[in-house]
Order: C-alpha cells, then structure tokens, then sequence
C-alpha cells in the first residue's frame, strides 16, 4: 500500500495565538498508517523567524498554531492545531537555515477530482485491524469494501485498515456522502464486536463531482486484539450481515455504541478486561427498563416503616442516615436478576456455559470491583472473564439480529458456537 496522500508542496502562513504571522512553504504527506507528517524545510534564519520559533517550541511553546496553504495543482491544505515536533538549524553562519517538523491532530487537506476511474464516494483509513481477505458485500446505500493488513507482523510496517462505499448511482451530492458515512459507522461498529478492535476512522476521504477531501482525523493505532469471535471462515458472513441491515436495524443498533467500546478496549490485565466485560454487561442492561419490584406508592410506605425502624434501632444519627440510602435499592432487581430476564427475553443462548457459572462471573466481578482481585474461587480470573466477554459477544450479536457461527475461548480451549 502507498501513501494515502502523497508528499505535496504548499505555499501559505504559520499563525501562532498571538497572531503573529509567518509566511510558509511546507510539505505534507499522509503515511499508509494515516499519520501526518509536515515539514518546512530551510527556511531562512531571520529575527523575525527566530523569534516566531523561539515563542512557539520547546517548554514554552503554544500547541495551536494555524497553518495554511495552497500549491499550483490547486490542492489546499488547512489546520488549527499545528504543533512543532522538532527544529534543527544548518547552513554556512551567513546564511543560516532553519527546517521546521511538526504534527497536527486534525487537519483538511482538498483538491480537484482528476481520476476517470470509479471510486468510493467515502472512504475511510483507519486504526489498524485484520481481516485476512479483501470483504465485500451490498448495502442499501451501495457496495462496502473492507481489508485490514497485517498490523502486528514485525516485519511489516503498521497499514491503515480501509473502509470504503462504492454508490450505484454515482450522486456526489451531500446526502449522499451523508448516507455513506453513517453506513461505513453502522459497519465499522458491527465489525469492532467481530474483529476484537474498535475501529474509527484516522483519514476520511468524500469524493464529489469535482472535488476530493481529506479529513485528517489523528487518533491512536489498535492494540493487538484479545480473541476475535470469529475465524478467517465466518467474518464474511458477520460482515454481509453488517452491510444488509436495514436503516431501522442500524439505527437500533447505534444504542449498543458503548458497551462495544467497553467490551473491546484495551487492557494489559485479565481482570481490567473482566471489568471491561462486564461494564459493557451493565451498558447493556441499563439501556432495558427494569421494573420496580412493588409500587412506588406501596414502597414509600415501606421505606418510611423500614426508615422509622433503623432510627430506632440505631441512635447514632449519621449511622441510621447512611443505612436509610441504601432502601432505595430494595426495590431494584439485582444486576443477577437483570441478567437473567435479559437473557431469557432475546433468546441469548448460554447452555454451552458451566453450570452456576453466571452468578459466580457476577461475584468475581464484585470482587475485583472492590477489592481489586479475584479472591478463593475467583482468585484465577481467567474462566470468568472468558464467559463474561462470551456473554457479552452474543448479546451484541443478537442485538445485530446475527445468527451463524461464532467462537468463545473458556480456560485454554477454544469453542464454537451458532446463535
């Protein structure tokens, strides 16, 4: 894979916050990785550019600098968040140089679409992920392509993965890039549950009639995946799901948005990823309406009984107060409980978990919550982890209305499921 924007020329100005401008010709790339890269290259070393640099890097320097510029092939570049990375000064002491490095969060860059060939009306580079085959599939909106390198080769530098909607029509109107891209969101975040990696875009690219922009979005590249749920063999079928659900599906499905961050995030220890899971359990769950156990009119005069009771009992006002918060949640069914109804409505399957093994997944969660290991039983936390994240997995699945095969990990042994 090439550069996704090659290395081009730009003349314009550098404005720091003190609204000091410096009259600049610099060079941008984008990398395959997405990473931005600009450079001005000897400039020559006057007071006025001494001073400018000398305010704007090192301890003191102002991390919002304003860059922009255009060049001869009517390309134009733009951000707000220009920050010097490195300067280095060179030449004969007459005529010193001085060449300028820096990075930007975010940035546009824009120029005249020249190609007679067909391409994606949006196209998306992203955080790194692997899908081992180039993935195709339709969608209402039009074709979606998906391919995701080999991130975690050592011997490969890091490639953006790419997500890309092809329209049958050929409109390159704002609706139109407006439809893609939510459907390129709707995949991506099916494909984050499937391929273990959340996935946001680092570059987007809108392509109109007459006009092609980048959107330079920065951001992070992936941790390496813990065990994606599906194999090489089953991801095009979860993602020609992906790509057929309908807008009322996908926009259903956009609820589920934080529990996947939460289930997929990365953690370097087994219980960071059981809290991880369960979070996302929870996120779930909070998103039902859970009844109340009794009426809240029947339960106020409850609460006033068990209230009058407790102050009774303990004279110590602050101790009764504290025990009096807690009577609110008397008539709340336990996350357990919650579980157990969620479970049984959606048709999650869970016949293939150890028996008992909900709950005690619950209670070594309470364990690292509150004390920050699993203790006695829950002391290897590992079992319990792999059937929380499990669990999780198949409730966003069928939330996706998904059925087909899946994989789980329990212990050392990898197992298969259908949905």
């Amino acid at each position: 894979m090439s550069n996704i924007f090659d290395e081009s020329y730009f003349r314009g100005a550098l404005v720091d916050q003190r609204d000091t401008r410096l009259d600049a010709e610099f060079l941008v790339c984008v990398n395959r990785s997405g990473d931005l890269s600009v450079r001005l290259p000897e400039i020559p070393k006057t007071p006025a550019v001494t001073e400018f640099f000398d305010r704007n890097f090192g301890s003191g320097r102002t991390l919002h600098l304003k860059l922009t510029g255009q060049n001869a092939g009517r390309e134009s570049f733009s951000t707000t968040d220009f920050y010097v990375t490195n300067r280095r000064v060179s030449g004969v002491a007459r005529s010193p140089t001085v060449s300028i490095s820096g990075r930007c969060q975010e940035a546009t860059i824009s120029r005249p679409a020249t190609s007679n060939v067909r391409q994606p009306i949006v196209e998306w580079f992203t955080n790194g992920f692997k899908t081992f085959l180039n993935l195709g599939a339709d969608s209402e909106h039009g074709k979606v392509q998906m391919f995701g390198h080999l991130l975690w080769d050592k011997h490969e530098p890091p490639a953006a993965g790419r997500l890309a909607l092809f329209q049958r029509d050929q409109q390159h109107d704002y609706m139109a890039i407006d439809a893609a891209t939510l459907t390129l969101e709707h995949v991506a975040r099916i494909m984050s549950v499937a391929l273990d990696v959340y996935i946001t875009p680092r570059v987007i690219v809108e392509r109109r009639e007459k006009k092609e922009t980048f959107h330079i979005r920065g951001g992070v590249q992936s941790a390496q995946p813990y065990v994606p749920p599906f194999d090489r063999a089953d991801i095009e079928k979860i993602f020609a799901h992906a790509c057929g659900m309908t807008t009322v599906q996908r926009d259903h499905f956009k609820a589920h948005d934080l529990p996947i961050r939460w289930l997929v995030a990365p953690a370097h220890y087994e219980e960071a990823r059981h809290i991880g899971a369960m979070t996302a359990l929870e996120a779930v769950l909070e998103q039902q309406k859970s009844p109340r156990l009794v009426g809240r009119t029947e339960f106020e005069r409850l609460k006033r009984k068990l209230a009058y009771l407790i102050k009774e009992q303990f004279p110590d006002q602050k101790v009764a107060d504290q025990m009096c918060t807690k009577l609110n949640d008397l008539n709340r069914p336990s996350l357990g409980e919650k579980l157990r109804t969620y479970i049984s409505h959606h048709d999650v399957p869970t016949d293939d978990f150890p028996p008992e093994f909900l709950d005690r997944v619950i209670r070594a969660r309470n364990e690292v919550v509150h004390t920050g290991i699993g203790k006695d039983d829950h002391s290897d936390i590992v079992p319990y982890m792999h059937v929380a994240r499990a669990l999780v997995t198949r409730i966003l699945l069928r939330a996706a209305g998904y059925r087909g095969p899946m994989r789980w990990i329990f212990d050392t042994e990898m197992k298969s499921t259908h949905l």
